[in-house]
């Protein structure tokens, strides 16, 4: 992404350590939320952000995590984070995933996080090198 400010993609994991009032979050991922919120960084996903996002606060609701009045209202936290979703390539994105043996979930994160040259900010590690290997390899 261009532009004076840095830009990030941000994937399913990240933001549900933030919006969940269960998950520990950690100090990186409040900083750089209070970042994104001040408008100092840009964060970025794919339009499959939303689904994933409220699939884990079901499954968080089915696992009496907290109850459907919580899965609301952290529900209305995603929404106000207005994180811009970005149109993927589908079939770049399943090529992506077979060749790296990753699900078309975290492909389309990936490859997005590769073809702008933006870091990919995730609580999976090794999603995290991978976006980092292949922007290198670009």
């Amino acid at each position: 992404m261009e532009g004076s400010i840095e830009s990030f993609i941000v994937d399913a994991s990240y933001v549900i350590a933030r919006i969940m009032p269960d998950e520990d979050e950690g100090n990186s991922v409040r900083r750089k939320f209070a970042k994104f919120g001040s408008g100092d960084i840009s964060f970025f996903s794919t339009k499959l952000l939303p689904f994933e996002v409220i699939n884990s606060i079901r499954s968080a609701v089915l696992r009496s995590r907290f109850d459907d009045d919580t899965a609301k209202e952290v529900f209305e936290e995603f929404k106000l984070l207005e994180i811009p979703l970005l149109e993927i390539d589908f079939n770049e994105t399943l090529g992506f995933a077979l060749e790296h043996n990753i699900s078309c979930y975290d492909a389309s994160y990936t490859y997005l996080s590769t073809c702008l040259h933006c870091e990919l900010l995730s609580k999976d590690r090794k999603l995290v090198d991978l976006a980092k290997e292949q922007t290198l390899a670009t």
